[in-house]
């Protein structure tokens, strides 16, 4: 019998088992269909200026959003935040928070679009159940 420590002990008793964790988590592989990979991001300079040249524009208190019809099979995502909006570890929230209500609400959009999030200065003193809410209306009136 070997004995292993932390992670690689978890993953020997997964793969030997085939059984559920014993803490009642998932494992990794469950987790598919709310992957955020890099194929969800709009990462190009060339798609940010597409979107804000032939886009359509919502906005709320927090947020501007700037969306077209995609041009791949999935919804992708980008954020926009300047340094107007906060140090860098509030931009880094606050990019971290947008992602997440993304990747956790992706399959109620329908179609698939190309999405420009822009930071307004106020996001930055949000409480996350605020700041999921703004999205959540930004992102519903996408939808429609």
């Amino acid at each position: 019998m070997v004995f292993l420590k932390g992670c690689q002990q978890n993953r020997a008793e997964r793969l030997s088992t085939g059984a559920e964790p014993r803490d009642g988590s998932v494992w990794r592989s469950d987790l598919k269909p709310f992957s955020f990979t890099k194929a969800d991001r709009i990462l190009k300079r060339s798609e940010f200026l597409r979107l804000s040249k032939f886009g359509r524009k919502l906005q709320n208190r927090c947020f501007i959003a700037l969306f077209t019809q995609g041009r791949y099979e999935r919804t992708r995502l980008g954020i926009t935040v300047t340094k107007k909006v906060g140090h860098a570890a509030a931009r880094n929230r606050i990019k971290r928070l947008s992602r997440e209500y993304f990747r956790l609400n992706r399959h109620k959009i329908t179609g698939s679009w190309d999405i420009n999030i822009i930071v307004k200065k106020g996001a930055a003193h949000l409480t996350g159940e605020a700041f999921f809410s703004f999205l959540e209306n930004i992102f519903d009136r996408i939808s429609r």
